[in-house]
Order: C-alpha cells, then structure tokens, then sequence
C-alpha cells in the first residue's frame, strides 16, 4: 500500500468519523466550522458547517492556502479568484481588479443582452 493510500485510509478510518461528529454538533449548535486534512499531497479533504457568504470567501482563502507551495503560487491564485468572482479588497481594487458588485453587473449586462 502507498503512503497515499494509507494516509487516506488513516483519515477515512480515524479521522473522518470525528470529524462528522463535529459537524452535526456545530451544525445544531450554529457553530460555524471549517476543516481541511491533507492526508497525501495535492489530496484535500474539506469539511464545513453553517457558512456564509463572508466565510466562504474564507474557505477559499483556506484553500488556496493548502493547496499552494509558494508565496507566488497562493497570490497568483487570490488574484485569479478575484477577476473571476470579485472580492472586497482595496488593495486589488487598487491594482484594478473589479470588486463583487463589479462583477456582478458586468455579468447581468451579459445576460440581458
């Protein structure tokens, strides 16, 4: 067996239960969770419970995170995220990336057209 394979075996038999223990408490508690294991290279596992908008523009941020090797790697990602979706940030309003309302309205004017 590979280390992927008896990485992802540890997580599925010894972790993942716990983890879905967590979730049903914060999930009738309200609490807002967010997990990720990454139990072999470039393999994520991700868990989350009661999240909003706000706080899924922080699982992205989470993500990109875990899964990037460098500094570069993870800006280039935000950067990418945010032409596509939008976001909230002076400083890439700054650098002349369009913010989410931006991009929402460039977006219904493409559909209505």
């Amino acid at each position: 067996m590979s280390d992927i394979e008896s990485n992802d075996k540890i997580y599925l038999e010894d972790i993942h239960p716990h983890i879905e223990m967590m979730k049903r408490v914060c999930k009738q508690k309200g609490i807002k969770m967010f997990v990720s294991c990454e139990p072999a290279k470039g393999v994520l596992r991700n868990s989350m419970v009661n999240l909003d908008d706000d706080n899924f523009d922080k699982f992205n941020l989470l993500k990109a995170v875990v899964t990037t090797n460098t500094l570069d790697d993870f800006l280039l990602s935000l950067i990418e995220d945010a032409k596509h979706y939008g976001h909230n940030s002076r400083i890439l309003t700054a650098m002349g990336i369009p913010k989410k309302h931006e991009v929402k309205t460039a977006t219904l004017k493409l559909k209505s057209d």
